[in-house]
């Protein structure tokens, strides 16, 4: 048989074309995520915003931030211009005052934590709005209760990302501000937590928790929070990400998930050894699995954080290999970052 190359020659090219095509999009479908702490902006943190400008905080590390395709951390303040509660604590940073934040390269935000309610639902509401004008994406508090548990969903360079934000508890004080109808972060009892991260799975090509808990102070992750980690994991969820004690605490391999059960402060005026101890997770995911996660060992002097090197980083990823003895993960260490196997 005859073969007409002329009609051949078009199609092999076209197939070889269309294989080179889907090998790019496999290749690009790759996405850079890191994580980092507590960010608070008021107190001692806005005195130096104020003194030395609303970058300040974030000179240090907004190069290595902006890297990343998706950069998160925990924000512990309210943006807004309502009156504080009268808490024993009690947070706020004014629209205005953002910018420093906004050019920081965090550009995604976990808002259910103790502190969102500290200027009423009312700051509730307008957090929300502000950081939509800001164009910063955030989880983790809503218009009322079952908005406020709706996962976020973030779509980058093919990959998408179901992103949930639960804090554990109020301050007592805050329970008469909240009611399942008025704006408030996400408190979510425990069906409702693994009912919500289950249905997320099959939205998304990865499912985060970003999780308030656990006591502070501690460097250990304690029943609680590894019973909500591995009941998350077994509903889901991928990486789970902990804040809220104000010092680090260990690294938790549990079957194919990461469970980072504290990232400590990252911008804060808390000044004690342990709690000035902080890092950054970074990862790569692609084809559904996190891949080449890492931390990077840093210390917050003066409200803001700096790349830890030398002795300072040794120490830090020290105390951190303690804290996790016992959690079924392995790391080794590259210069001053520490691999999580």
């Amino acid at each position: 048989m005859k073969i007409n190359y002329i009609f051949i020659l078009p199609i092999i090219f076209l197939l070889s074309s269309c294989a080179a095509n889907r090998q790019y999009i496999m290749a690009s479908k790759t996405v850079y995520f890191c994580a980092a702490g507590d960010v608070m902006l008021d107190r001692g943190v806005k005195a130096n915003m104020e003194a030395y400008g609303y970058s300040y905080p974030f000179e240090n590390i907004q190069a290595f931030v902006k890297a990343h395709d998706v950069s998160f951390c925990n924000l512990e303040t309210p943006i807004s211009t309502e009156k504080k509660r009268n808490k024993p604590y009690a947070f706020r940073c004014e629209p205005e005052k953002m910018e420093g934040f906004k050019n920081s390269g965090f550009n995604t935000v976990s808002i259910a934590n103790n502190h969102m309610l500290d200027c009423s639902y009312k700051g509730v509401s307008q957090t929300i709005k502000n950081l939509n004008d800001l164009e910063i994406m955030h989880a983790g508090a809503g218009y009322n209760r079952e908005h406020a548990l709706e996962p976020r969903i973030i779509t980058d360079n093919g990959v998408t990302i179901a992103l949930f934000a639960f804090a554990d508890f109020y301050y007592e004080t805050d329970r008469d501000a909240n009611s399942c109808s008025t704006p408030q972060p996400c408190h979510p009892g425990e069906k409702e937590m693994v009912k919500a991260v289950s249905a997320a799975k099959g939205l998304a090509d990865y499912v985060f928790v970003s999780f308030h808990w656990g006591e502070e102070y501690k460097n250990i992750p304690n029943k609680k929070q590894k019973k909500f980690a591995r009941l998350l994991v077994d509903s889901g969820a991928d990486l789970i990400i902990g804040h809220h004690p104000h010092v680090l605490q260990g690294i938790e391999r549990y079957k194919n998930a990461i469970i980072l059960y504290s990232l400590g402060n990252f911008v804060f005026d808390q000044f004690k050894d342990r709690q000035t101890d902080t890092m950054i997770f970074s990862c790569r995911l692609k084809d559904g699995v996190i891949k080449d996660a890492y931390i990077t060992p840093a210390k917050i002097e003066k409200s803001r954080p700096h790349f830890a090197k030398g002795d300072e980083a040794k120490a830090i990823k020290k105390r951190l290999m303690e804290y996790s003895k016992g959690m079924n993960v392995k790391f080794t260490e590259h210069g001053n970052r520490l691999f999580i196997e």
